[in-house]
């Protein structure tokens, strides 16, 4: 765990009035996976975000997508989000500044990332930030 110093400034992606179930979904092509990013937000939302990584064979990362609420609005909300990713490696990165995970001290938010039905990751107890790496296509896919 990090110390909320150590998070990557970034330049966030704001969705300030989503709606209760936001959701984005991009067509995939024959080269693409599609990939579904859920976020069940805790009560502070505003300290939570991601950011999604394709990782190439020297460990360099180019961020895809990344997402910082500016605000509570989305106390707890579903995001869903599905991007199509290229075959290749990838690490997402979930963080909340508050320290304590987006589950259970502050409500009972969850992160799930699944592909063509098999869960690649999931979980909402860490403390500043929760890190996943993992291949396209998936195993079973």
């Amino acid at each position: 765990s990090e110390s909320p110093s150590m998070i990557p400034p970034v330049n966030p992606t704001v969705i300030s009035s989503a709606p209760p179930s936001a959701s984005l979904t991009m067509q995939a092509s024959p080269s693409c996976y599609s990939v579904e990013i859920r976020i069940t937000f805790d009560n502070s939302p505003s300290s939570t975000g991601y950011v999604l990584a394709k990782v190439d064979d020297n460990s360099n990362e180019s961020t895809i997508d990344l997402f910082f609420p500016n605000d509570d609005s989305l106390a707890n909300q579903i995001l869903t989000l599905s991007p199509c990713l290229e075959e290749g490696r990838y690490k997402f990165t979930l963080y909340d500044s508050f320290g304590n995970g987006i589950c259970c001290s502050q409500g009972n938010g969850e992160y799930r990332l699944t592909s063509s039905g098999v869960t690649i990751a999931r979980g909402g107890e860490f403390r500043f930030n929760e890190k996943v790496f993992f291949e396209i296509p998936t195993v079973g896919s």
